[in-house]
């Protein structure tokens, strides 16, 4: 499963939920944005997960909780910081793929 990764612009911290579709949760907290109207996070997927990605175009998402808000899936970071695009923390969240 994808990890949460820390970038620029993060101001909040959020607790994982005990479970999602009835699975227990090993994750811990994730770092995000939120202005209130959003939440923005970050994430890495594992070398097999970059690799089912690549072969079936596809990526599943999951959001629990009792309203489902809209949702956008981006592979470039959608906050700036400074005036340029955000960037992760985590410098190995850009895996060379061969």
């Amino acid at each position: 499963m994808a990890i949460p990764i820390k970038f620029d612009g993060c101001n909040c911290t959020l607790a994982p939920p005990a479970t999602i579709l009835g699975l227990k949760q090993k994750a811990g907290h994730t770092d995000a944005y939120s202005d209130g109207k959003q939440v923005v996070t970050c994430w890495r997927l594992s070398s097999a997960e970059l690799l089912e990605v690549a072969q079936t175009g596809l990526i599943w998402l999951i959001v629990a909780g009792q309203n489902q808000p809209r949702i956008c899936v981006s592979g470039q970071g959608v906050l700036s910081a400074k005036g340029l695009p955000a960037t992760a923390d985590d410098e190995s969240v850009k895996p060379a793929l061969n």
